[in-house]
C-alpha cells in the first residue's frame, strides 16, 4: 500500500474548500492552509492551521509534505505566480482528480492540475501544470494542454487541438479540431472557435471574434 503524505494547501478560498472535498474523497488528508504574508489574518481554516507563506516549510518541511496550490481565475498571471512561489518552497505538488473524471491511461498530465467530475481526457492528450478542468468539459484526443489555464464547464475542445499558457475559455465553448489557442486568450461563454486566434485577446461569439485586445493579461471582473 502506497503511503500518501499529508497535503499543505496554498490558499483559502473557494477552490481551496473544493480541493479540500476532492481530496478528502480520495482518502488524502489536508495538514494545513498557507496564504501570502499580506493575506494572513485568521490562524484556522476548516478545522486546520494557516500559516504564513515565509515560513511554511520550515513549520511543514517540504520533505514530509506535498502541496497544491489552489487558486481561482481571477488573475491568470497571478496563479502562474503563486504555482511558482510554491514550487521555490520545495514541494511536489500533486493533482486533484475527482472521482468521476474520466482519463484514459494514455493520458500525460504534469503537476497540480484540478480536475472536476464529469471530465473526459481522450487518448493521448498531454497535460502541463497548474491547469484547472471543471465539470463535464472533454479535451479530444491528441490535444495538448500547456500550464495555468482555466477550462469551464462543458468546454469540448476537438482533436489534435493545442492550448498554450494562461488562457480562459468560458462555459460550454467549443473549440474546432486542428485549432491553435496561443498565450493569453480570453473566449467568452458558449463561443465557437472555428479560426486560430491571436494572444492577449478576447474572443467572443459564433463564430468567435476579437473584442478587444489585453494588457495585463487575461482578468476576469465579477
Amino acid at each position: 500500500m502506497i503511503d500518501l503524505k499529508k497535503v499543505i494547501i496554498y490558499g483559502i478560498g473557494v477552490i481551496a474548500k473544493i480541493v479540500t472535498n476532492f481530496l478528502n474523497l480520495n482518502d488524502i488528508e489536508v495538514e494545513a492552509y498557507t496564504v501570502d504574508d499580506d493575506y494572513f489574518e485568521d490562524s484556522e481554516f476548516l478545522g486546520k492551521p494557516v500559516v504564513p507563506l515565509s515560513i511554511v516549510e520550515k513549520r511543514y518541511p517540504p520533505e514530509q509534505y506535498d502541496g497544491f496550490v489552489a487558486v481561482g481565475y481571477k488573475r491568470m498571471r497571478a496563479r502562474k505566480e503563486m504555482f511558482e512561489k510554491m514550487v521555490s518552497k520545495g514541494y511536489f505538488l500533486i493533482n486533484c482528480v475527482a472521482k468521476g473524471a474520466i482519463l484514459l491511461p494514455n493520458v500525460e498530465i504534469g503537476k497540480n492540475n484540478l480536475i472536476f467530475p464529469g471530465t473526459v481526457i481522450e487518448n493521448n492528450v498531454k497535460i502541463g501544470d497548474n491547469n484547472i478542468i471543471w465539470s463535464n468539459a472533454t479535451i479530444c484526443h491528441d490535444s495538448q494542454i500547456d500550464n495555468h489555464n482555466f477550462i469551464a464547464a462543458g468546454v469540448v475542445i476537438g482533436g489534435f487541438c493545442k492550448i498554450g499558457n494562461m488562457n480562459f475559455i468560458g462555459f460550454n465553448s467549443t473549440i474546432r479540431e486542428k485549432r491553435i489557442i496561443p498565450d493569453e486568450v480570453l473566449i467568452g461563454a458558449s463561443s465557437f472557435v472555428n479560426k486560430n486566434p491571436e494572444s492577449l485577446s478576447v474572443y467572443y461569439g459564433v463564430p468567435a471574434k476579437k473584442v478587444k485586445s489585453l494588457v495585463n493579461g487575461v482578468e476576469i471582473n465579477d
